[in-house]
């Protein structure tokens, strides 16, 4: 169940990639403590960063998706996304107190696996070209950018990943 970052998966958008390199980094290390016989380390401490580092990432790119999205049908299945995650952490949570540790990381790490490909690749990506294509418009209108930030920044501040 490991899981290997690739190019393909980033969106040209540092702090989504980063967030999203560090899901991919914590479901390796949930695989590597379970095979490893660590089943119960692996759970005790991935499970609360699982509930505590991707919601503090889903409410940065949600402003970003509002700026660009808000009000579609398209932001709504985004957020749906992100709200079905945290679900299902939590439900795995729970799971580890009536099922064993070893089988509860089992399914977590395929349905991280599973859930973090999908959305990188569906909703991601695609949230990654719309802030690049607003940020062109806004270039070319001589603008400064404001993707829901706390401030205003410019293109060079959004820190877009080199073309490739």
């Amino acid at each position: 169940m490991s899981l290997k970052w690739d190019p393909i998966l980033e969106t040209g958008v540092r702090a989504i990639d980063h967030a999203n390199m560090a899901l991919v980094i914590k479901i390796n290390a949930l695989n590597g403590k379970h095979l490893s016989m660590q089943s119960t380390a692996a759970l005790d401490h991935e499970l609360p960063w699982l509930l505590r580092q991707p919601a503090s990432h889903f409410l940065n790119e949600e402003a970003l998706l509002s700026n660009v999205a808000g009000g579609t049908e398209y932001e709504q299945r985004h957020l749906a996304q992100h709200r079905e995650f945290v679900r299902q952490i939590q439900v795995q949570s729970q799971r580890r107190k009536e099922q064993g540790d070893g089988a509860t990381v089992e399914i977590l790490g395929w349905y991280l696996k599973d859930w973090l490909l999908n959305h990188i690749v569906k909703f991601d990506c695609d949230l990654g070209r719309r802030l690049h294509a607003k940020a062109a418009l806004n270039e070319t209108r001589g603008r400064n950018l404001d993707f829901g930030m706390q401030r205003r920044v410019s293109l060079a501040q959004l820190e877009f990943a080199e073309e490739r």
